[in-house]
């Protein structure tokens, strides 16, 4: 047997090395000149695909990435490239090095415009990759994310995290002060009184609880505690008054943005406003008591304009491989790949195809652990029919939302849409019993459906009777219902078509009437362009359920 030095070992490991990754060399400039900058990507493509392990051509497809302007494409590479390695690191230029550096960095910056915890591990990349200077508060205000998605957490440890991070930080913002140890009583109040406004509802419950097991009386803090008591458990607070949650921004105006010069397209333009509706919840989602509107932060956040979505949903209606293309153009165009994943699969959701919609949401999911992202996609496994994924993603989003009873009943809704009936049971039951004043009548109130659904009779009538408990339902409900029914007849009068009318003037809400008066009304009945109107209008409805119910009933 030959024995190998230690030196001569690391040169044939080098040697091995560089056979693994083809090193051979590229004329970018004159490749370019031949074939032009799209032809000369594309060239590259098929020789990566050839081996993936070709560096030189990845490094190459990365550089021209950057000049078409599809920054998360080149990011793509030049990740693939650090994954390839080799015994003396990754083998790049300093100018490779620095053009990622500077694409983390933009990526990163994104991010922190919607408080993604994973904007500080894109910032602290791109500094250790080094040719990037990052202002220092830029990097606190990421580590506040980090802090804020920990606070908001189901896990007590986790939350625990959140609160140190806030108390080191107490000196850049007096209402961290209650964050410390040593922190009064009062300023635990304040501080769980914000906590409130940024969706950490458990973390605020236990400061506001600490100030009333110790605190002096307080107008202002009593009503904060009722409040989060209220949310805590319903039954120790059954008499508190409770108000709509305005922490949330208020929404820009969907429709501002749709293309007045394009050809009228209900379902498209439904798509589309759902879509971008739901990518404005993600970034309000991180976004809650922030000191900065939705309004404002759209465009710095990165959302794909609403034509380019109704483009992408006109495109679905003659072929949805070329609807699945425009997309990826969408995504791979965006500085923050994840939320445009995000905002495509919505769109797929919105144009009635849960698998191209889930295998975006998982894409999404797998870059970023917002709560926002992985409940979209715990929702499209439950529509796509896969209900025991959809539980236990389900069950992570929740965890992590700062208010998981929501969580429940949106998935929930989902998986009644994926015929998974026994499934939504299983996540209503989680949503009552989590749920707080605001959220527990429409937990009872779907939970008693569905138990009817699945012939539980007995099961539906307790949830009722809870549910009969609380506040009534709204006025004109069981009128619309009837409404409802008597236009699922075979060939409804014009009475009942004017009495349903009637109904939906008295309820902007109601997706599921307009839609079957939609049905029922003749072509060139004037009602009809109206209805549809109002249908794209509530397709941005901030319920996504309601604007999905929407965004479907559309032909």
């Amino acid at each position: 047997m030959v024995e190998c030095s230690p030196v001569r070992l690391l040169a044939i490991l080098f040697v091995a090395s560089c056979g693994s990754a083809s090193t051979r060399s590229i004329d970018l400039a004159a490749l370019v000149g031949q074939r032009g900058l799209a032809d000369a990507r594309l060239d590259l493509e098929i020789r990566i695909l050839a081996d993936p392990r070709d560096v030189q051509a990845r490094l190459a497809a990365a550089e021209l990435d950057a000049k078409l302007q599809t920054p998360s494409d080149a990011i793509e590479q030049y990740e693939a490239v650090e994954r390839v390695g080799g015994p003396l690191g990754t083998r790049w230029h300093a100018s490779d090095k620095q053009r990622f550096a500077m694409l983390l960095a933009a990526r990163g910056l994104v991010r922190l415009e919607r408080n993604a915890a994973n904007a500080l591990y894109d910032l602290q990349r791109a500094q250790r990759l080094g040719g990037v200077e990052l202002p220092p508060d830029q990097l606190v205000r990421a580590r506040v994310a980090v802090a804020i998605t920990q606070l908001r957490h189901v896990d007590g440890p986790e939350r625990e995290k959140g609160r140190a991070t806030l108390a080191a930080l107490a000196a850049t913002q007096p209402v961290w002060v209650g964050a410390q140890e040593s922190a009064s009583a009062e300023e635990r109040a304040t501080f769980g009184v914000w906590l409130w406004t940024i969706g950490a509802k458990r973390a605020a419950y236990e400061q506001l609880a600490r100030w009333h097991a110790h605190g002096t009386a307080d107008a202002g803090f009593a009503t904060a505690y009722q409040r989060a008591l209220a949310w805590w458990s319903p039954d120790a607070a059954a008499s508190a008054r409770m108000g709509e949650d305005a922490s949330y921004a208020a929404q820009p105006d969907a429709t501002a943005e749709l293309d007045a010069t394009s050809p009228i397209d209900a379902r498209a333009d439904a798509a589309a406003q759902y879509a971008h509706a739901r990518a404005v919840e993600i970034i309000s989602a991180g976004q809650r008591g922030a000191d900065r509107s939705i309004a404002c932060t759209c465009e710095l956040a990165d959302i794909a304009p609403q034509r380019e979505l109704a483009r992408v949903a006109r495109a679905f209606r003659r072929d949805p491989a070329v609807a699945e293309r425009l997309g990826r153009d969408v995504i791979m165009r965006a500085a923050d790949s994840t939320l445009a994943r995000a905002t495509i699969a919505a769109l797929f959701d919105a144009l009635g195809d849960p698998g191209r919609a889930r295998t975006l949401w998982l894409a999404a999911s797998e870059e970023s652990d917002e709560s926002a992202i992985v409940a979209g996609y715990a929702g499209a496994a439950a529509r796509a029919g896969d209900g025991d994924a959809a539980l236990v993603v389900a069950t992570t989003a929740a965890a992590s939302s700062g208010d998981p009873a929501v969580v429940w009943v949106d998935v929930a809704r989902a998986l009644l849409r994926g015929n998974r009936n026994i499934d939504a049971l299983t996540a209503l039951r989680s949503a009552v019993d989590l749920a707080g004043a605001n959220t527990l009548p429409d937990a009872l109130e779907l939970a008693s459906e569905t138990s009817r659904l699945v012939g539980r009779t007995e099961q539906a009538d307790r949830f009722a009777a809870q549910r009969a408990q609380l506040s009534p339902p709204a006025s004109g409900h069981a009128a619309q219902r009837v409404a409802l029914a008597e236009l699922g007849q075979h060939a409804p009068n014009a009475s009942v078509l004017a009495a349903a009318w009637v109904a939906t003037r008295g309820d902007p809400h109601d997706v599921e009437l307009r839609a079957a008066l939609v049905g029922a009304l003749e072509h060139d009945d004037p009602r009809r362009t109206t209805l549809e109107s109002e249908l794209v209008m509530l397709a941005a409805d901030r319920d996504p359920d309601r604007g999905l119910s929407a965004a479907l009933s559309l032909k």
